[in-house]
């Protein structure tokens, strides 16, 4: 994971904020089982961030292959927070 956001031309500390946002948010997900209000948030997060993620493949030209990933985890994330 480190090469890869060397590839994008980001600094380590931006791995382990996003890495650390993942979790939190994966969390969240988890956590909205028992309290509803956490489900919104935490998937239009994930959302987010798989979306960067997509911008980021986009920018340095990844095949589609590598960006499938983060494009499906968007799409799973945008159904969890609009349909309920």
């Amino acid at each position: 994971m480190k090469e890869e956001f060397e590839s994008y031309g980001l600094p380590e500390w931006v791995m382990y904020f996003v890495g650390s946002l993942k979790v939190i948010l994966s969390l969240g997900l988890l956590a909205s089982i028992y309290y509803d209000k956490l489900e919104v948030p935490s998937a239009f997060g994930i959302a987010f961030l798989m979306f960067v993620a997509i911008l980021m493949h986009l920018k340095i030209s990844d095949p589609i292959k590598k960006s499938l990933p983060a494009f499906i985890f968007f799409t799973l994330s945008l159904i969890v927070a609009l349909v309920q």
